[in-house]
C-alpha cells in the first residue's frame, strides 16, 4: 500500500497546480464564458499533479515497498543426482557341450526362465540311435542275468545230482568188488576197473559242484554276467547323458538378455548362444564425479527412477563405492542395491539416481538467491529492522536443491529483503509489504 506524502510536499505541489492554473483561468476569463470543457481542461492535469506527488513523494520520504521474506524452519535435505544403468553381478552365457545343427530354439530374448527349461535344441537323431543300441544292449545282459538264475543254475543243481547218484551206484559196485576180490572171486583188473570208475565218478561230482557254485549268487559265473548288465547299463547312461546334451537348459533362474544364434545354424562346443540376467542379483551402477566423492558413504539410501517409467520410482541403498577413479571418466563407480526390484526393468535401463547424503532436520533456511557474496566466504543478507534494510553477516551451513542452512546471524521470523528488490541498499529505509515465502 502507498502511503501519503509530507505537508511541505503537499503544500509544494498544491503551489505548483496554482501557478500553472491562475494564468489559464485570466486568460479564459478575458475571453469568454467558462464552459464545462474549460474546467475539465484545468481540474484534470491538477488531479495528475496531485497523484504524482502523493505516490512519488511518499517514495522519496518512506522508501520502497518490499515483500520480505521470513526466515523458516524446514528439513533440508542434500542430495546427489546421477545417472546409471541396472546391471547384475553376473551374467550367465548359455553354451553348448557339443556341436550340432540346431533344430529348435523355444524361447525368445526377454522370456522368464526357470532352472531346467529348454533353451536350445540341436539335432540329436544320431546319438538317439546309440541309446537305442545301448538300450539293446542292456536288455541281453538283464536277460543273460535271468538265464543264469532260472534256466543254468538249476541245470548244474540237477546235473550234480544225477552225477551225485551214479557216484553211489559206482561206490556200491566198488566196495562189493572189492570185497570179491579180497576173497579171491573176481581178478585183480576188475577191482582195479571198479577204482577207476569210482575215480572217474567222483570228478564228476567235483566238476558238478563247481558248476553249481558258479552260477549260484556270488559265483564266477554269476558276477560274470552281473558285470556285463552292469557294462551295459553304463554304456546306456554314457549314451544317454551324451544325448541330453543336445538339448541346452537354463542353468539358473532368470531373464533372457541376448540370443546369438538361429534355427538351422551349425554350432561348435562352446559357442555362445544366448546370455541369462540371473533373478534377485538386480542393482544400480552409477558414475559419481570424483569431486562429489566425499559425500557418499555405504549404506545411504537413494530414490531410483528410470527414464522409460519416469513416473514410477523405488528405494535402492548405496552398497559398493570402487576404491578405484576411472582416469576416462574422472569418476567412480557406485552400486546400490534394490531389495525389491520392479518387474519392468531391464538389463542395462537408464536410471535416474538420487542419493540422500546429507539431512539436516528443521534447519533454519533461506533461499540461496538471496544470500549476497555467498561464493566469496563472507555471505550476508539485507535485514529489515525497524524499517529500515540492515547488513546482516551469516554463517551457512549445508547448501542444497537453491536453499542454505542458516548457522549463525539470524533467527526464526526474521525478514529479509530478496536479492530481486535491486534498488534497496543497506541503510535504506522501506515500507514492508506482504510478505513471500521460502522457495520449496
Amino acid at each position: 500500500m502507498t502511503l501519503p506524502a509530507t505537508r511541505p510536499q503537499l503544500e509544494l505541489v498544491k503551489a505548483k497546480v496554482v501557478e500553472q492554473t491562475i494564468p489559464i483561468a485570466k486568460a479564459a476569463a478575458q475571453t469568454k464564458p467558462w464552459t464545462a470543457w474549460h474546467w475539465l481542461s484545468i481540474l484534470v492535469p491538477a488531479f495528475a499533479l496531485l497523484a504524482a506527488g502523493w505516490v512519488y513523494g511518499g517514495t522519496y520520504v518512506l522508501g520502497p515497498v518490499v515483500n520480505p521474506i521470513p526466515v523458516v524452519r524446514v528439513d533440508l535435505v542434500q542430495t546427489l543426482v546421477a545417472s546409471g544403468h541396472v546391471a547384475t553381478p553376473s551374467r550367465v552365457t548359455v553354451s553348448s557341450q557339443i556341436g550340432g545343427i540346431v533344430t529348435d530354439i523355444p524361447v525368445a530374448v526377454g522370456d522368464k526362465v526357470k532352472v531346467g527349461d529348454t533353451l536350445v535344441k540341436l539335432d540329436e537323431s544320431v546319438a538317439q540311435a546309440s541309446v537305442t543300441q545301448a538300450q539293446g544292449a542292456l536288455a541281453q545282459a538283464v536277460a543273460r542275468v535271468d538265464q543264469q538264475r532260472e534256466l543254468t543254475l538249476p541245470a548244474a543243481v540237477q546235473s550234480l545230482a544225477s552225477v551225485r547218484a551214479t557216484m553211489a551206484n559206482i561206490q556200491e559196485i566198488y566196495t562189493r568188488t572189492s570185497t570179491l576180490a579180497s576173497k579171491g572171486i573176481v581178478a585183480k583188473a576188475a577191482l582195479q576197473q571198479a577204482e577207476a570208475n569210482l575215480g572217474i565218478a567222483r570228478a564228476q561230482v567235483t566238476s558238478a559242484e563247481l558248476q553249481v557254485s558258479s552260477n549260484q549268487d556270488g559265483g564266477n559265473d554269476f558276477l560274470l554276467v552281473k558285470a556285463q548288465q552292469a557294462q551295459a547299463q553304463a554304456a546306456l547312461a554314457v549314451t544317454q547323458s551324451h544325448l541330453e546334451t543336445f538339448v541346452v537348459k537354463a542353468p539358473r533362474n532368470g531373464v533372457l538378455i541376448s540370443q546369438t544364434v538361429e534355427v538351422g545354424n551349425v554350432i561348435q562346443a562352446g559357442t555362445e548362444l544366448m546370455q541369462l540376467s540371473p533373478n534377485g542379483d538386480t542393482e544400480i551402477v552409477v558414475q559419481v564425479d570424483e569431486k562429489n566423492l566425499s559425500l557418499v558413504a555405504l549404506g545411504q539410501q537413494a530414490i531410483i527412477s528410470a527414464d522409460a517409467y519416469s513416473k514410477e520410482s523405488f528405494p535402492a541403498r548405496v552398497t559398493f563405492i570402487d576404491p578405484a577413479v576411472d582416469l576416462a571418466r574422472a569418476a567412480v563407480a557406485v552400486k546400490l542395491a534394490i531389495e525389491n526390484p520392479p518387474s519392468y526393468l531391464r538389463q542395462d535401463m537408464t536410471v535416474s539416481v538420487d542419493i540422500e547424503v546429507n539431512r539436516r532436520p528443521e534447519a533454519l533456511i533461506v533461499n540461496v538467491v538471496d544470500l549476497h557474496e555467498l561464493k566469496n566466504g563472507v555471505a550476508w543478507v539485507l535485514k529489515i529492522i525497524d524499517g529500515i534494510a540492515k547488513r546482516q553477516a551469516v554463517k551457512v551451513g549445508l547448501v542444497s536443491s537453491g536453499k542454505a542452512e542458516i548457522l549463525e546471524g539470524l533467527v526464526e521470523a526474521d525478514q529479509i529483503i530478496p536479492s530481486s528488490a535491486t534498488t534497496v541498499t543497506d541503510g535504506k529505509r522501506i515500507r514492508v509489504g506482504a510478505a513471500s515465502v521460502v522457495t520449496k
